[in-house]
């Protein structure tokens, strides 16, 4: 606790993605924040400028540090080299995904088409981390450039059968739960969040003490 009184807690927010929640059904001015761990926090900002501006600020930060880790100093140019190409990867891995599809409808042999499925659902799992990462770059170039968030909705169709029913059967399909469905996949990822919660017990410094941490959502 610091002097004031108020709670301050620190979290992981590296490659991080930070959208309004206007649906929430008690609270006012709510956003959420996914992590590259695969941890979803909501907050409730003071006010609707205050949660804009925290949003900017997030994504600003993550795209700066993001620049930082790859030695690059422009990091506008950065974002929309990494924009061009994660379109370039979507195209071929769907070309290819297709391609495999078109394959499977003639194969009939149990291993044979066993394997072409293994490799369907990887290149959907591909897909849906290069969309997240495409969804991710536009949000942190809006930020740095004043102009409109990207639409969700172009993400969310993005999400692959599997991930649309394990998604809704927790009731909770958005960009946050996919964001973090995504990369609950990565197990370097997994690995340093545990190595991050040990050091966290360790140090409590603290963050958004202009926000109050919704527990209970």
């Amino acid at each position: 606790m610091e002097q004031n009184g108020l709670p301050r807690y620190a979290l992981f927010a590296e490659d991080s993605i930070v959208q309004s929640v206007p649906e929430h059904p008690k609270k006012e001015n709510v956003f959420c924040l996914s992590n590259s761990f695969g941890d979803v926090y909501q907050f409730q900002a003071t006010s609707q400028t205050d949660l804009e501006n925290w949003v900017t600020a997030i994504h600003s930060a993550c795209a700066s540090l993001f620049a930082k880790k790859l030695g690059k100093e422009d990091t506008v140019r950065l974002l929309k080299n990494q924009t061009k190409s994660l379109f370039q990867k979507i195209d071929m891995d769907s070309k290819m995904k297709k391609m495999a599809e078109l394959q499977l409808s003639i194969v009939s042999d149990p291993k044979n088409r066993k394997a072409i499925e293994n490799q369907i659902q990887q290149w959907e799992q591909n897909l849906e981390k290069f969309n997240m990462d495409l969804f991710r770059m536009r949000c942190y170039l809006a930020s740095l450039q004043g102009g409109e968030l990207p639409n969700p909705k172009s993400l969310l169709a993005a999400a692959s059968r599997p991930s649309k029913l394990a998604l809704g059967r927790l009731g909770i399909f958005s960009v946050s739960s996919f964001h973090a469905l995504i990369c609950s996949r990565d197990e370097a990822a997994l690995r340093k969040r545990t190595l991050s919660l040990s050091q966290r017990v360790r140090n409590k410094k603290g963050l958004f003490s202009s926000l109050k941490g919704l527990d209970t959502l």
